[in-house]
């Protein structure tokens, strides 16, 4: 695979010194995928240009240890990847043109912000129709140029390919132009050769700085680098989501109206922002306490209050915001070290994700917190914090709704702060904490927060939350906190899809434990089989009558379900059979028919590679979705007395 880069600049060799590669010279760079050489068949002062061509050796991919088990045996050997842009050309770049993607030339500092007139040019991208490249590029300045491909020019009965070359000419510096193509590039692969973690995220958001929050295809970006994994996806795009400007100290974290810019007169009479925090630095302390963590904990005001005023030895915060979380470690910087020695550590995480960090603290504070999460999340905010988490006391703050219109200035049914989702009366917020304290083990009791008006309330409201025979304070023996008495008994329940799915989908489906993976995919594929191509001979399926009855590639691509469920809800599969997706690996999911019909897309972010969809209720039938794009319904004859029904009967070999 190739990507060309022509500076067409005065001084047009100035490409060699931000590519910290020098035009005599042709260079070369090992990757644990091959080979890749930079090398310049132009270079003079009028034009420069310079190739990096990746060489994918699919033979050293297969022998690698990380090699995928399973899959058609000649499909590791015989595909695009050593030709089409994908996640090997984004990781070359990073390892080849790391330092001018980073934005450093030791050399010739005065380079790197330079808006240079380029051409970038990238002879085979797979795109579909090609209609999402123009959409990618052009508002980020780009021009683009795209041609089609054909499939084979000797065969142009076969028609078009998925395949385009694509040329970009913009006037922009180049590390810019580097990390645009780095992300988008990744964004195109659907079928990235890397495992897809939470770390990705952050290199995302790391080259996504200053261009992907603002760009209109966001959504499809992130979801497409991070592969369809729905949670990831989310995460991302709340780190992503605009934060309001960060306050001076001493000022009120409520912030303004929807219509103001401004937060309310009232508030800032009240300075209700260090009431809140000085009452709950006060609470904190009088608890005995070794270890408290701080979720949500913004530029750190909490943290500091604690580090100055109590002795704990353990003092955490996290926040989703890696802006405000800088902001934060620069304010501990300025603590006397005498203070902080030891005691302090800030971490970033997500309140809606399990997180094993989170664990063994005796307090945890939310203060002003939950209402940014949108309601639908609070389920999973009260999984993680009461349940996996399960700290002795949590502490949690929120405004009065009711005390809202004694804010000058407020219209009605406005919320005090532009990112708010909800704000909620004393009855509801009760309402809420009460329901969590009784189904997690909690006791509950309720505080006002500032000055009471008589008829209003208290501008804010505290929960204080105490684990029932939770005891003294001071921390319980490491064997009690291993495990908390609401974790889940079951190990193997994120080992792996659960990422894929999006909350509502995954309440409809079941990753098989390994042993009960084992067991049904030898009644179903038969011998040690696991898929599609490590089938035995004589499997029915192999013998099948095939009808193409749709495609799904192009869907997939646009985020676009409902063709496809429409597709699939043709079939005379009933809602509530039971099915089988079986993806090639010792990895199966159960659901119901109705579920993979809605949510197929998520089935397919596990394993898009010739999985296999088996019907319990229909054992003689089955789909499989082509890596190419299509789906197949296959139909095979039962011998003689056979039953159609029931595991037993179950048609393997």
């Amino acid at each position: 695979m190739l990507l060309s880069i022509t500076n067409r600049s005065v001084s047009a060799t100035d490409l060699g010194h931000l590519l910290h590669k020098h035009p005599a010279r042709c260079h070369e760079v090992e990757l644990a995928f091959g080979k890749a050489t930079v090398f310049y068949p132009v270079a003079d002062e009028t034009a420069c240009t310079a190739v990096l061509m990746v060489d994918v050796d699919p033979i050293d991919m297969v022998r690698s240890a990380g090699a995928r088990q399973g899959g058609w045996a000649l499909g590791q050997y015989v595909n695009d990847r050593p030709y089409a842009s994908s996640s090997f050309l984004s990781v070359a770049i990073s390892r080849v043109y790391g330092t001018a993607l980073n934005g450093r030339c030791t050399k010739r500092p005065e380079l790197v912000e330079q808006p240079l007139d380029l051409e970038v040019m990238l002879p085979v991208v797979p795109a579909g129709d090609g209609v999402i490249l123009p959409k990618l590029f052009e508002p980020l300045g780009y021009e683009v140029e795209t041609q089609r491909l054909v499939l084979d020019p000797a065969f142009p009965a076969w028609g078009e390919s998925r395949y385009h070359h694509l040329t970009l000419r913009t006037k922009k510096p180049l590390h810019e132009v580097l990390k645009h193509l780095f992300v988008i590039i990744g964004a195109l692969d659907r079928a990235k050769h890397y495992w897809v973690g939470r770390d990705e995220i952050d290199k995302l958001l790391a080259k996504g700085e200053g261009w992907l929050n603002d760009h209109p295809e966001k959504d499809w970006i992130v979801r497409r680098y991070l592969k369809y994994q729905v949670r990831l996806a989310r995460e991302a795009l709340e780190r992503l989501a605009p934060e309001p400007e960060p306050e001076e100290e001493g000022a009120d974290e409520v912030a303004e109206a929807v219509e103001a810019a401004k937060e309310p007169e009232v508030e800032k009479r009240l300075s209700l922002h260090d009431v809140r925090l000085n009452r709950v630095a006060e609470l904190i302390s009088a608890l005995n306490a070794s270890s408290v963590i701080d979720l949500g904990c913004g530029e750190g005001k909490l943290l500091r209050r604690l580090l100055h005023q109590t002795r704990i030895p353990k003092v955490v915060g996290m926040d989703v915001s890696s802006r405000v979380l800088e902001i934060a470690h620069e304010r501990m910087e300025r603590i006397p070290p005498f203070k902080k020695q030891g005691r302090v550590e800030i971490f970033l995480g997500s309140l809606v994700y399990r997180d094993s960090r989170l664990r063994g603290y005796d307090v945890a504070a939310l203060v002003e917190v939950i209402e940014h999460l949108d309601a639908d999340r609070l389920d999973s905010l009260e999984e993680v914090v009461f349940a996996a988490a399960a700290p002795r006391t949590v502490i949690v703050t929120t405004p009065n709704r009711e005390y809202n219109v004694l804010f000058e200035g407020m219209k009605p049914g406005a919320m005090r702060h532009a990112d708010h989702r909800f704000e909620w009366t004393r009855a509801e917020f009760q309402g809420w904490a009460g329901r969590v304290a009784g189904m997690h083990g909690y006791e509950v009791a309720f505080e006002p927060l500032g000055e009471e008006h008589a008829e209003h309330g208290a501008p804010s409201q505290m929960a204080v939350f105490t684990r029932q025979g939770g005891g003294s304070l001071t921390p319980a023996p490491r064997q009690e906190e291993k495990k908390p008495a609401q974790e889940p008994a079951k190990p193997f329940k994120r080992a792996f899809s659960e990422e894929f799915f999006s909350p509502e989908a995954w309440v409809l489906v079941r990753e098989l434990p390994p042993a009960e993976a084992d067991e049904i995919c030898r009644a179903h594929l038969g011998g040690r089989a696991r898929g599609f191509f490590s089938l035995p001979d004589g499997h029915w399926i192999l013998a099948a009558q095939q009808t193409l009855i749709g495609h799904w590639a192009d869907a997939y691509n646009a985020d676009a379900p409902d063709e496809v469920s429409a597709i699939l809800s043709a079939l005379p599969w009933q809602g509530e059979d039971t099915v089988y997706f079986f993806t090639g690996r010792s990895l199966v999911i159960e659901s119901t028919w109705v579920a993979f019909v809605r949510h197929w897309m998520d089935f397919l972010a596990v394993e898009d590679d010739e999985p296999i969809v088996m019907n319990l209720q229909r054992p003689w039938e089955a789909l499989i979705f082509n890596s190419g794009g299509g789906i197949r319904h296959l139909t095979g004859n039962p011998p003689a007395g056979a039953e159609s029904s029931g595991r037993e009967q179950s048609p393997h070999p």
